[in-house]
């Protein structure tokens, strides 16, 4: 059989290297292993957890749990699930929800439905970029370029739509004039009123997670949202990145927008939301 164990220092590398060998399944799973800035970590983040699980020695699986109780559990071995270890480090994190390929949620949600409510299930779509060099100008601005004033009820409006628990408005202005690498947000502009955003969500040495499309809803069907997703993928690949996005599968607009610019499904994700926030 196999055990779990909380992540070590020395592990560190091997964790890392088994992440990035299964990485459409672990994408999510790589962040604690980067900076905001994209750069490597040097050790474990404080903030942060990690468990691995091994079957004679072997690293077969790994989860991870973020600051925000988000918990990104992938295995390899379906002898991980029948170890009471993984029940015991789900309740004892108490994630709000938990992500991870469609195989993976499956089994873990037999596990916890009779232990933990489940308050909402998504379906999911990860998107990596497969098509050319995407050609064309788009004019933006930076987050740290907007008039706040002026953007703030679409800004307000964008925040409902993707938050479960939005930000005040101070939270907001500080949220959107950090340009730092992992979260660099741009907006289109039509008569100086803001009409859409998107934004750079966290990166990788070689990958790039794009998202946060969002257009007003009274200037929709005007190819603001292509416009957005276009920039976005320039913005990767000018970094020699493969950009890469994720999508709810139900959103059939959105799939197919990503589909004609040139994205290709990677892999099924599920999303287990456990907690009202």
């Amino acid at each position: 059989m196999g055990e779990f164990f909380r992540l070590k220092d020395s592990e560190f590398q091997e964790a890392h290297d088994y992440a990035k060998r299964h990485m459409s399944a672990c994408f999510f799973i790589m962040q604690g292993f980067y900076k905001k800035n994209g750069e490597r970590q040097e050790h474990l983040d404080a903030a942060t957890t990690y468990y691995i699980y091994r079957e004679q020695g072997v690293l077969k699986g790994i989860v991870y749990v973020n600051k925000s109780k988000v918990l990104f559990p992938f295995f390899e071995s379906e002898k991980a699930y029948q170890k009471m270890d993984l029940l015991k480090i789900i309740k004892y994190h108490q994630p709000a929800i938990i992500r991870g390929t469609t195989l993976v949620i499956d089994a873990i949600y037999r596990i916890i439905e009779r232990v933990m409510p489940l308050y909402q299930h998504k379906d999911l779509i990860l998107m990596d970029y497969r098509g050319d060099i995407l050609h064309g100008h788009v004019d933006y601005v930076t987050g740290g370029e907007i008039d706040f004033n002026k953007a703030v009820d679409f800004l307000i409006s964008a925040e409902q739509a993707f938050s479960r628990n939005p930000l005040s408005i101070n939270q907001l202005k500080i949220k959107i004039g950090d340009t730092r690498l992992k979260n660099r947000y741009y907006f289109l502009l039509e008569e100086d009123r803001v009409v859409a955003q998107g934004l750079v969500e966290f990166c990788y040495e070689g990958e790039m997670l794009v998202g946060g499309i969002y257009t007003h809803p009274k200037r929709r069907q005007q190819g603001y949202g292509e416009q957005m997703s276009i920039l976005l993928t320039q913005m990767a690949m000018a970094e020699d990145k493969t950009p890469y996005l994720i999508v709810e599968k139900k959103n059939h607009s959105a799939v197919n927008l990503y589909h004609k610019i040139g994205y290709r499904e990677v892999e099924a994700y599920e999303e287990l939301i456990l907690a009202k926030i």
